[in-house]
């Protein structure tokens, strides 16, 4: 079975099984979500910009963490205690994966459309295809790099570099279940929300942003607890 089918099948799966289960761990971060959606939507000054950005932020790692340890719960015995410690890491490490897509693909993305404004047809083609390969390379390291993410969220301690090990000859595949698919679906929905009266556009980007969101980090979950059994397992019969 291809590794993409597999991995969305599982995902479909691990939610729709326990959803009571993960709907209660899901409880904190859901009403963090909403309390910012309601604000910014109503246009009022009762909480400033940064502070709504910083529940935001705050409510996606509340809610990556509680879907890994939903998916991961067989090793949660093992797992630390969720603590502000575990948090604290958890962000950090969230928030240098995050910069990788800041950094890498969208300056060259920028830089391809303001100089190839005037350019000839063949040339805006060849930074279109250019800029295509960098969003490939981008997800392929950004789902490879990805696996510390359910690692620190369990507590864990994994090096990066047996993290990365655990994605050795499946980066592409990875790349476009992890990080490809949820983009396109994101934006297809995005799309197809605009088409919506404006009464309840809002409410219905929010839920299905919410939905994705979910599927994302169910995903990545997903790979990483597959993989990391698999590369435990092989590391284990090479050292014997």
């Amino acid at each position: 079975m291809s590794l993409i089918v597999y991995i969305y099948r599982e995902a479909f799966y691990g939610i729709f099984h326990d959803l009571q289960g993960l709907a209660l761990r899901l409880k904190l971060p859901m009403f963090l979500f909403l309390l910012v959606y309601l604000v910014a939507v109503t246009g009022k000054d009762y909480i400033s910009v940064w502070v709504l950005a910083a529940l935001g932020v705050v409510a996606y790692a509340l809610l990556s963490i509680s879907i890994y340890r939903h998916f991961l719960k067989h090793s949660e015995s093992d797992a630390e205690a969720l603590n502000m410690h575990l948090f604290l890491v958890f962000l950090t490490w969230d928030f240098g994966v995050g910069l990788i897509p800041t950094f890498i693909f969208y300056p060259v993305l920028l830089g391809t459309s303001i100089l190839g404004l005037d350019w000839p047809l063949p040339l805006l083609l060849g930074m279109g295809l250019f800029a295509a390969l960098i969003l490939l390379g981008c997800a392929w390291l950004l789902a490879r790099i990805s696996f510390i993410l359910p690692d620190r969220a369990m507590g864990k301690k994994t090096l990066p570099r047996e993290v990365w090990e655990m994605s050795d000859g499946v980066g592409l595949k990875l790349a476009f279940a992890l990080i490809i698919i949820p983009f396109a679906a994101e934006a297809t929905l995005g799309w197809l929300v605009d088409f919506l009266p404006e009464v309840i556009d809002n409410i219905v980007d929010f839920f299905a942003t919410i939905l994705v969101t979910v599927m994302e980090v169910s995903v990545i979950a997903i790979a990483y607890r597959d993989l990391s059994v698999r590369f435990n397992g092989t590391n284990t019969d090479s050292s014997e």
